[in-house]
């Protein structure tokens, strides 16, 4: 059944009853922050975190500090590098409550096993 009311070149859609204005083109809020740059914030985010990172005394700074450059150079969203660093703090604190001066002291244990 074709409808000869229709002319499909037409950008607008109308008939008696209804008229579809022509569609705009998709500019979801969503996709725009899923698929845009989040640099800027994954930068500042980095800059924030490692001020807190140099305030505090834990095993494996600077391996922490190395993975969390390495977030940020990979485009992470700052809720996500802030999301791992409250992990890694917590972590390193454990660490750090039971006696381990470095990570490669907790290394060595897991070598050695229990």
């Amino acid at each position: 059944m074709i409808n000869s009311d229709v002319d499909l070149q037409e950008p607008v859609i109308s008939s008696d009853k209804v008229t579809i204005p022509p569609l705009k083109s998709f500019d979801y809020f969503q996709t725009r922050f899923r698929f845009g740059s989040h640099s800027d914030g994954s930068i500042e985010a980095l800059q924030k975190i490692l001020r807190q990172l140099s305030r505090v005394d834990l095993p494996g700074k600077e391996h922490v500090e190395g993975y969390l450059r390495h977030m940020a150079r990979s485009n992470r969203r700052p809720r996500t590098m802030h999301s791992r660093w409250g992990t890694i703090l917590i972590f390193l604190g454990l660490l750090k409550a039971n006696g381990k001066t470095s990570l490669e002291e907790v290394l060595a244990a897991v070598k050695r096993g229990p």
